[in-house]
């Protein structure tokens, strides 16, 4: 189909898709008011969202590599104990 091309995946796309708070909720099981506390974090701030337009949304791969490091973190205090 001329000018059709497939939607990226996460091969073709680093950043994964934008996210609806919702989705980062259900992602880190985390609340609203928690996700948003944790962006004052000053050792590991959780990700901020970009805005288009009126809307926000949180990078797919940015909330990804905060999960991560957030799980190394607890890994090496629980085997420091």
């Amino acid at each position: 189909m001329p000018g059709y091309s497939e939607p990226p995946n996460r091969l073709t796309d680093p950043y994964g898709r934008f996210m609806r708070m919702s989705d980062v909720e259900e992602t880190v099981g985390l609340k609203r008011s928690k996700i948003y506390e944790l962006m004052n974090d000053p050792v590991d701030p959780f990700p901020s969202p970009i805005h288009i337009g009126k809307v926000s949304r949180w990078v797919e791969r940015e909330i990804i590599a905060w999960k991560e490091k957030r799980l190394q973190m607890a890994r090496r205090y629980a085997l420091s104990e």
